[in-house]
Formats: C-alpha cells, sequence, structure tokens
C-alpha cells in the first residue's frame, strides 16, 4: 500500500487503525510508521510546513498542522471543538499537499527552501550561515 494510500483510509477510519480514533493517535501512528521506515514517508515533511506557515522551527510536525487548523487557538478544547473528525480530514488534505509538492519538486527542494528560509532569519546561526559568511 502507498503511504499516501494509508494516511487516507488511516486519517478516514482511524477506529481501524488506532485504539482511540484522536488527532494525537493517528500523529503517533504516522510518526511510528515513519520511524520504522527510517524517515522516509515523512521525511522533509516538517521543514514543507515550517516554510509554508513561516515560523514554528522549534516545533513538530504534529504541532505545526495544529497550527495551521486552528491558526490562533491551540488547545485540546479547540481540537475537541473543531472536531476529531475534521482535524484528521484536514491533516490527510496537508499531507497529500505536501506528497504532491515532494513527488513533483522533489526532497532536495523541500530542503533547498528550508534552507533559504532559515538564511533568511536573524536568530539563525547554524552551519548555513557560517557558510554563506566564507563564500561572501
Amino acid at each position: 500500500m502507498e503511504f499516501k494510500d494509508l494516511v487516507q483510509k488511516l486519517c478516514k477510519q482511524p477506529g481501524m487503525w488506532v485504539s482511540e480514533p484522536y488527532f494525537m493517535s493517528v500523529c503517533a501512528y504516522l510518526r511510528g510508521y515513519d520511524d520504522a521506515r527510517e524517515g522516509g514517508p515523512l521525511a522533509g515533511f516538517r521543514e514543507w510546513l515550517i516554510v509554508k506557515v513561516n515560523e514554528g522551527n522549534n516545533l513538530g510536525w504534529e504541532r505545526l498542522v495544529q497550527n495551521i487548523i486552528f491558526r490562533d487557538e491551540l488547545s485540546q478544547a479547540s481540537l475537541k471543538a473543531q472536531g476529531e473528525e475534521e482535524s484528521l480530514l484536514k491533516l490527510a488534505s496537508l499531507l497529500d499537499e505536501y506528497l504532491v509538492f515532494r513527488s513533483v519538486t522533489g526532497l532536495t527542494k523541500v530542503y533547498y527552501d528550508y534552507a533559504q528560509w532559515l538564511l533568511k532569519k536573524q536568530w539563525y546561526s547554524g552551519p548555513l550561515g557560517a557558510k554563506q559568511n566564507q563564500a561572501g
């Protein structure tokens, strides 16, 4: 089964895959699946989300997805109010959008965009910035 098919099935019928059909349970399942596959299926997803929302470099992809879904309110209460089903459908939609982007442009483009995003941040002092200063 293709990963995107798994995501669609998991998000549409989470009770068939996880014991508690909640957003965080589905995220935990996806993280475990990704870890078992040594980071292949979700490679670059976090970085793509960071560029998409232009923030959140200190967050995991699960929280970044919540930021996109809820924008302002980030609490479990808002997750319940929004509805687990709707949240899971939005998660599936974001993952599908990412997987299409990655298949069309390649994983290198995902990391290139993220590197460009990092270099624009004043707080960034990592190795990309050092290499850029050496070249200049």
